[in-house]
C-alpha cells in the first residue's frame, strides 16, 4: 500500500487557496513539513491533506 506523495492545501475561511505544496511520504509516513506563516495574517485557516484518496480536513489558528 504506497501512499505516493501528499498534498497539503491551505484556505483562508473564504474558501480562497492560500497555499498549495506536495510533501514527501517515505515509507507510508508523511514527512515533517514545516509551514512558513511569514505571509499569513492572524486568523483562521482550513487545511486538507490528500493522498491516494484519503482526504483529511483540519483547522489551524495563526497568531502573531
Amino acid at each position: 500500500n504506497n501512499l505516493g506523495n501528499c498534498t497539503l492545501e491551505l484556505f483562508d475561511l473564504t474558501g480562497r487557496e492560500i497555499r498549495n505544496v506536495v510533501v514527501p511520504v517515505v515509507n507510508n509516513k508523511i514527512e515533517d513539513y514545516t509551514l512558513m506563516r511569514d505571509d499569513l495574517k492572524q486568523g483562521m485557516y482550513i487545511y486538507r491533506l490528500r493522498t491516494n484518496g484519503y482526504i483529511l480536513y483540519e483547522g489551524m489558528i495563526v497568531v502573531q
